[in-house]
Parts: structure tokens; sequence; C-alpha cells
């Protein structure tokens, strides 16, 4: 029965013929993206699965719409069609992001680049799930933020608990990398104080704020 609803609610974005995989080469400063897209419709890039829609899941796409509208001006929205999060939910969930200018996809697009590299020298605490607690929770108090709130939530988030034993924080890879620290803690250390700022909550904002900005609310069926 998921199997089913999972499909009809990507079946609206399936119109039209699939094009063949779009090959990318973005030049993105000293560097150059190259790449592939595949399940490109006239109206979407549309992916589904069988598996919960998590935070992670919605980064990737995200990261694929971007990579689809810097390559070019297009209208296209990006779907994922797959199971709803919370294990005591029957519904199915879609996470559906709003075309972009190629300027802003290119832009934000930079952004991600850069973390990347920076990840290359150091540990980024970028946790998916507790990120995006992080910033929604943020975004609910819209005329006054409370960053220490925001930041409990993003910890319980990201600690095992009873309906999720199974946790960012009890990641074999990332007790590894983070020992004998607090990943979730204030402004990197190691920066300088002229150096780009590595704390969770600055990964998190320059990640999830963009990306939240241009998702739709679709909401469960």
């Amino acid at each position: 029965m998921e199997v089913e609803q999972i499909a009809a609610r990507a079946a609206r974005w399936l119109v039209g013929e699939v094009a063949d995989p779009i090959s990318l080469s973005i030049p993105m400063g000293a560097l150059e993206l190259v790449g592939h897209l595949r399940n490109v419709y006239p109206g979407a890039q549309v992916f589904w699965q069988y598996a919960r829609v998590k935070p992670k899941n919605e980064l990737a796409l995200w990261i694929r719409h971007l990579a689809l509208h810097a390559s070019s001006e297009t209208e296209r929205e990006s779907v994922l069609s797959g199971r709803c999060l919370e294990e005591t939910k029957p519904e199915t969930a879609i996470c559906v992001f709003e075309p972009l200018p190629k300027a802003e996809a290119l832009r934000l697009l930079s952004e991600l680049i850069e973390l990347y590299g920076l990840g290359q020298e150091r540990p980024l605490p970028l946790f998916p799930h507790a990120a995006k607690v992080y910033v929604e929770e943020l975004a609910k108090a819209r005329g006054a933020p409370d960053p220490n709130k925001a930041l409990q939530r993003a910890r319980e988030a990201f600690a095992p608990s009873h309906q999720a034993p199974v946790s960012e924080s009890s990641d074999p890879y990332v007790a590894r990398v983070f020992a004998g620290r607090e990943p979730l803690a204030g402004r990197d250390r190691e920066s300088t104080p002229a150096g780009p700022d590595l704390s969770f909550e600055s990964v998190s904002r320059r990640v999830f704020v963009p990306m939240l900005r241009f998702r739709k609310r679709e909401g469960l069926a």
C-alpha cells in the first residue's frame, strides 16, 4: 500500500518524456563541477524511494536541484517521494524544491563547495537531522529567535532516544572523528579569529537556511 502511495504522490510530476542523463560541466572558480543528472522530466527532476525521507535525503536532492539550475535557466522543480520520517506515522512524505535563478543557484552551490573543501581539511560538524531541527527552531520564532533553545532542540535530535535509538551521535565514524570534543559546540576553537566560523550553528545555517527557503510545504498524505 505504501509503495502505491509513494508512486501516486510522485505521479503528478512524471509527465512527458524523461530526458537522457544530463551531463554537467559547471565552472566554479578554480574548480569545475562535473557529473550527470537523471530522472529529469519536462517539469521536474523526480526521485522516489521506499525508504523514509530523511534530512540527508533532502540535502542530497537540494544539491542536485542547485546543480540543475546552475547549469541552465530552467523552471523545473525537484521532487523526492518516500515514506514519512516518523516510524509511528503510516503516511508518505514528499520534498519539493522550487525553481531559483541560475545566478542564485551558482552562488549557493559555491557555498557548499567551499564547505566541502574545508571539510577535507578538518572535521565539519554538519549533521543533517540535528542541523535541520536547529534551523527550523530558529525559524519558528520569527521576531526573536532563541539560539540557545534551538541548540538544545538540536542536541536532543542528535542524541539517541526511545523513538530513535540509532542517532547521528551514535554513528561510529562521528564518535571517532569527534572523540573528546563536543560536535555541537560553539565556534570552532581551531579557527583563527579571522578564519571561517565552522561551528555547528554556523555550518547548519549556511546549508539549511537557503535549502528550507526554497522548499515547498507539501506535507504528508
